[in-house]
């Protein structure tokens, strides 16, 4: 559905709602967030079967309408990047590849089930897909145990992209997501949380903390956030502490957690990709450069996903994945990386792999900004890259995952 708190009405036979352009950019990071997880999971050219789920917990009509014209809803994007996928990637291959999706479609919504029935008839997609497709009219949460044991029937490997996009931030159940990832270990999860609304109304009273029980934020948090209110940069400080408590609460190695731009003003929405595959986290960052419709709060740099100190007395960063950010992260990186590496011991260097996993959350850099960093300060001699016999890589060729990362014996400055 995709949807930002906008109260949709769907009617067969009449023109479908109208989004706004940052609901037309969810849809486009689904789109490419797919195309390239598609590309990875489906890499290795003897595949000749790959099984996946596609959820849509929320998924609304089907279509909407913007700027005058139809546009897919994200149970259409769905459908139409898994087609995208098996014509891309059978191109040039030996063994043919099919990919066997399942699709499940939910809403409580009677109407909205309704349409979508109708545009998936209205757009052929559902003749068209080789894929099964499955719409049910019910609540997310109550449904949510028999769509986990419908994709862990469908995928023994339990592979699985939910898409979660609730209206605020009470219809999402932290103990739903926990699910998802205990019985399907292969799953990721993309959710909406409405920031901007908790933020706004938060209280300390029993009410605001009975909304907040599907998240199962403590009072002690609350209060937290709650204090953030003292300093200028609060809404940022408070970013970073509610992100933090999500990501555990659920129990993901990874999340990417930016907001989507709104034409209306005070609108902070989340959009958050769960993940517990470094590689994933990496496919998202690099769909939100792709777009271009994403902001977080932060200086560039690995420590940019909310709030330090010395903001207080500062406006708040907004960096906003363009060309300009660009140039900004690559001179953060040149910064701050050199200062990372040395708390590690000279012949207990990490690899280029483990330095993503631990700073991949931290920032939105991605992995080649990380790549083009490296090779900046290896040629200025900041750092030495090893190839796994110990060996010095050479300098016109990629930096791998297995290569170790290193400051020179006589570079440690930062003692």
């Amino acid at each position: 559905m995709l949807n930002d708190g906008e109260q949709f009405t769907w009617q067969v036979g009449s023109s479908p709602p109208a989004i706004e352009s940052h609901s037309n950019a969810k849809l486009r990071l689904l789109a490419e967030y797919l195309d390239r997880y598609f590309d990875i999971v489906c890499a290795k050219p003897q595949m000749d079967r790959f099984r996946i789920t596609l959820v849509d917990a929320f998924c609304g009509g089907g279509l909407f309408t913007y700027k005058g014209e139809d546009r897919p809803g994200s149970p259409l994007v769905m459908i139409e990047a898994v087609r995208r996928a098996e014509e891309r990637l059978n191109r040039g291959r030996r063994k043919p590849l099919t990919i066997e999706a399942q699709f499940i479609f939910v809403d409580q919504n009677a109407a909205a089930t309704e349409h979508l029935e109708a545009a998936l008839d209205q757009t052929g997609l559902r003749e068209a897909t080789t894929g099964r497709i499955y719409v049910r009219t019910a609540n997310a949460s109550c449904a949510m145990p028999d769509i986990v044991r419908s994709a862990k029937a469908w995928s023994q490997k339990g592979r699985s992209i939910f898409l979660l996009d609730q209206c605020g931030y009470t219809d999402v159940p932290h103990r739903d997501v926990r699910m998802i990832y205990r019985e399907l270990p292969k799953s990721e999860v993309i959710v909406t949380y409405a920031f901007g609304a908790i933020y706004d109304y938060m209280t300390d009273s029993s009410e605001f903390l009975a909304a907040l029980a599907p998240i199962e934020l403590p009072v002690e948090q609350l209060r937290e956030l709650l204090a953030s209110r003292q300093f200028k940069a609060g809404r940022y400080f408070a970013g970073r502490l509610l992100g933090q408590h999500l990501q555990h609460r659920v129990g993901s190695q990874f999340a990417s957690r930016f907001f989507l731009r709104s034409e209306r003003s005070g609108r902070d929405m989340w959009l958050v990709h769960y993940s517990k595959v470094l590689r994933s986290r990496l496919a998202m960052g690099d769909t939100h450069w792709s777009v271009q419709n994403s902001i977080t709060q932060g200086e560039a740099g690995l420590d940019m996903v909310g709030f330090r100190p010395q903001w207080e007395d500062q406006i708040g960063f907004d960096f906003g994945f363009d060309e300009s950010d660009a140039g900004r992260m690559h001179t953060a990186l040149m910064r701050d990386l050199p200062r990372w590496l040395d708390q590690f011991e000279f012949d207990d260097a990490p690899t280029f792999d483990a330095l993503l996993s631990l700073l991949a959350d931290g920032t939105a850099a991605t992995e080649d900004q990380f790549r083009k960093a490296l090779n900046a300060l290896l040629r200025e001699g900041e750092v030495e890259v090893l190839t796994p016999s110990g060996a010095n890589k050479r300098r016109d060729t990629l930096i791998h995952p297995s290569h170790r990362i290193r400051l020179p014996r006589q570079g440690r400055l930062f003692l």
